[in-house]
């Protein structure tokens, strides 16, 4: 049976509201709609992906057939009753299973409503407590301090006190909007932000500070209950702690500028990977089937050594280090490195002059590989550009010297 992607990345923010029937904010939906081809990019010969199936989506497809052989077909939610698909959202909730259903889909394509909580309570940041300590039991060894979680005001004012500039985390959150690094736990900010994600979820966890060096995740894919390694991926975040810029390289590479970074415990980076296909096996792969990635960092310790946090969170749905790792696995030039980047610009800027500038002060130029076209240097949109966008994705490449 065939695919259909979607890409819904209020994925977070429905499931952080716990609610049946989700309405974005205004931005989310604009990113919603303004990316919606970006799962071509990661989509199997054949597949689907919902779009609103304007000529200009389907001019940017007949692009991507052309100049790096993606075969994906084009579907709107009013033909969606004709068809029986796979469907493999960004991510699932209950509030996108009742969007489907009220375009007519069958109930009986789509995943029930308790496996969808079940998969939400996987989503909740208590799972990244149990990685760790799985982790810790499988490798013998603590990496770093493990988070906690706490289910009241005074346990959360405690660790907050005895840990200056740590990390206060929502149970479920999205973009760095549920991350809070108290300075004093006897104002109202605190008070306000603790009391209300205790009310509103039920509990808050603790991350202790790391001086950061790299932050880097592991893809993984879940299929026929195994969780199965797909790539790295490495990430630039800013100031809120939300994805700003992914670099996108074949996996030998990625998998060397980690391992310069974190020096003579590169071995331990394929030990934490191992672990990680045996736990998600166990602790995923038995209810989910899809991409999800764990994000992990590098830090310095005290003493100057190179620690590794070897799962920050859990994002069970696909990621943007999903797109960064495919994208540069199979489209960019080995001898390369691509930055992708997701721009936002207020109205009434011209998204579409803009990129068009961007493009031809830097035009892409590719090279054959085994008889596909790879990206070697140049700039390259990555979903298309509409009259009414705000959002533009899209990756500069440039050649670099080894390693």
């Amino acid at each position: 049976m065939k695919q259909l992607h979607l890409f819904n990345p209020d994925n977070d923010l429905a499931l952080a509201s716990g609610l049946d029937y989700y309405t974005s904010p205004p931005l989310a939906a604009q990113l919603r709609r303004d990316l919606q081809m970006l799962p071509a990019w990661w989509a199997n010969p054949g597949d689907y992906v919902l779009t609103q199936n304007r000529q200009i989506d389907a001019d940017w497809t007949a692009y991507l057939h052309d100049n790096f052989g993606i075969e994906v077909e084009l579907i709107d939610k009013n033909h969606l009753q004709n068809h029986q698909f796979v469907y493999r959202p960004w991510g699932w909730n209950a509030s996108l299973r009742n969007q489907l259903l009220a375009c007519c889909v069958p109930a009986s394509q789509l995943p029930s409503p308790a496996l969808i909580e079940q998969w939400r309570q996987l989503s909740h940041r208590r799972s990244s407590v149990a990685i760790h300590h799985a982790i810790t039991d499988i490798c013998h060894h603590q990496f770093c301090s493990a988070p906690i979680e706490m289910t009241d005001l005074a346990s959360i004012a405690q660790f907050a006190d005895t840990h200056y500039r740590c990390f206060l985390k929502a149970p479920w959150s999205s973009s760095g909007k549920g991350i809070f690094r108290p300075t004093d736990t006897q104002n109202l900010t605190f008070d306000y932000w603790a009391r209300g994600i205790l009310q509103r979820q039920g509990s808050v966890i603790g991350e202790l500070p790391f001086d950061k060096i790299l932050d880097f995740a592991m893809e993984f894919s879940c299929v026929e209950g195994k969780a199965h390694f797909t790539g790295y991926s490495v990430y630039y975040n800013n100031q809120h702690n939300a994805f700003d810029t992914g670099i996108a390289a074949s996996e030998n590479r990625l998998h060397r500028i980690i391992c310069q970074q974190v020096g003579e415990k590169c071995d331990e980076i394929a030990t934490i990977r191992t672990a990680l296909e045996e736990i998600l096996t166990t602790m995923v792969a038995q209810c989910y089937e899809g991409y999800l990635g764990i994000d992990m960092l590098l830090f310095r310790h005290a003493d100057g050594s190179i620690g590794i946090n070897p799962c920050v969170e859990m994002n069970l749905r696909t990621t943007m280090g999903v797109l960064t790792s495919v994208v540069g696995s199979r489209f960019v030039h080995p001898d390369s490195i691509g930055h992708y980047h997701c721009e936002y610009h207020k109205a009434p800027f011209d998204v579409e002059a803009y990129m068009k500038q961007k493009i031809a002060k830097n035009p892409p130029i590719f090279e054959q590989i085994n008889g596909t076209n790879r990206i070697k240097k140049g700039t390259m949109l990555m979903a298309p550009v509409y009259p009414d966008s705000r959002y533009c994705a899209y990756i500069d490449v440039e050649e670099v010297a080894e390693p």
